[in-house]
């Protein structure tokens, strides 16, 4: 059955692409006490698993981005897949811990081939308020799958061991291959086509990055996101730890703050439909997600950090992220759709990177102060850098002599 764009089959695809990525780092999450007590020497590293997905997540979207621009994006997304659904096997059956690193590495390069489509994929399709409208909906299911994504994890685990999880992501992926062979229809223009000779695709890199539209944007967004996983990462220390939170109760919570983003998302699909400018949409999320990292670092200098305090601005932050995640990617790639690939891959890549590099610098400077006080004190500066690229790009945009 042929997936029609303007259908609701066709956007419940797109995100499916979308979720795959969380689905692969957090059906896990459950998972790594019994990872690491099933292999020799891996306690205490079951941690890797996650950051070698991350980094295979973070290198492998421009280069896939420009093979998508040159073969199409039917025949790039199912090697994705197959990819991903081989490497998720492989590490079901890996009979040693550094074995199953190496697959996760692989299945991570092999995810990030495939969430980088839907972006170009609207790309491809869509214009305007209508390309934000499906892009909204899309990013919705990056809430919903962070939030499910362990209690799934759980219930594979009460049934069978650790390993049946990534046979389950082996399925789910071979599913979505089965999709793509039978369902998808090539969306890439054949005028832009784009050969693999080395000047042609530094021209490519070039372009993109010279573009100062998805310089300003890709930056508000790769920030945004590093903002929001320096609260991820250092939420379970600072609430159950800290704070003293039940891990259920944690769980629940977290849930929650996640579904704020589906709100976001579903908000700005809803607003575009009443013709409200993304302009708009982009001054007041901006100011929102800037008012949220600002009341965070107030509370944690204050010393009164509690569930009750922290989780509310956080709450705000998240849906604005929501807010504004849809417009940013749509209109980072606005001028270049004959680089929509590789645009995209740039941009995923970027993403990734920032929010590896914010873990990171969390768990870094942890020992030297309290958790509440590291953790904003990142996630504002964060914040600032994505507004302020944001303000950039708004006042560019705002200058008489543009021309779109």
């Amino acid at each position: 059955m042929y997936l029609k764009p303007h259908s609701v089959a066709f956007t419940v695809f797109l995100a499916s692409l979308t979720a795959l990525s969380p689905l692969s780092i957090d059906m896990s999450l459950p998972a790594l006490p019994e990872i690491e007590g099933a292999f020799p020497g891996a306690a205490h590293r079951g941690a890797l698993t996650l950051s070698l997905f991350m980094v295979g997540l973070a290198l492998s979207p421009p280069l896939i981005g420009v093979l998508a621009d040159r073969f199409g994006r039917k025949p790039t997304l199912a090697a994705s897949l197959l990819a991903l659904c081989l490497s998720a096997a492989a590490c079901a059956v890996a009979p040693t811990f550094d074995l199953l690193l190496l697959f996760r590495l692989f299945q991570g390069a092999a995810a990030g081939g495939c969430v980088i489509m839907p972006f170009a994929i609207v790309r491809d399709c869509f214009e305007g308020a209508e390309a934000r409208s499906k892009l909204s909906h899309v990013a919705a299911v990056i809430g919903v799958a962070p939030a499910v994504a362990p209690a799934l994890g759980s219930c594979v685990l009460a049934f069978f061991e650790w390993r049946m999880i990534f046979a389950a992501q082996a399925l789910v992926a071979l599913l979505l291959l089965f999709s793509t062979r039978a369902g998808f229809r090539e969306t890439l223009d054949r005028n832009h086509v784009r050969p693999l000779r080395p000047k042609v695709l530094l021209d490519g890199y070039r372009t993109v990055l010279a573009d100062a539209a998805f310089r300003n944007y890709t930056t508000a967004y790769a920030f945004g996101f590093a903002c929001l996983f320096a609260y991820i990462s250092a939420s379970p220390t600072l609430l159950i730890v800290r704070l003293g939170l039940d891990r259920h109760v944690f769980s629940l919570l977290f849930a929650a703050t996640a579904c704020c983003l589906i709100l976001g998302a579903l908000s700005s699909a809803a607003l575009h439909k009443r013709d409200v400018s993304f302009r708009r949409l982009l001054f007041w999320g901006g100011a929102g997600f800037s008012l949220g990292a600002l009341s965070v670092f107030g509370v944690a200098m204050s010393g009164g950090a509690s569930a009750a305090t922290i989780l509310p601005p956080v709450a705000l932050m998240v849906y604005c992220f929501g807010l504004l995640a849809s417009n940013v990617i749509h209109e980072s790639m606005v001028s270049l759709p004959h680089l929509a690939g590789l645009a995209s891959g740039v941009s995923r890549s970027t993403q990734m990177a920032m929010g590896a590099a914010s873990s990171a610098v969390v768990s870094f400077l942890l020992p030297f102060g309290r958790v509440e006080i590291v953790m904003a004190a990142i996630m504002l500066t964060c914040a600032m850098v994505a507004s302020g690229a944001l303000i950039v790009q708004l006042c560019r945009r705002s200058r008489p002599e543009y021309k779109p």
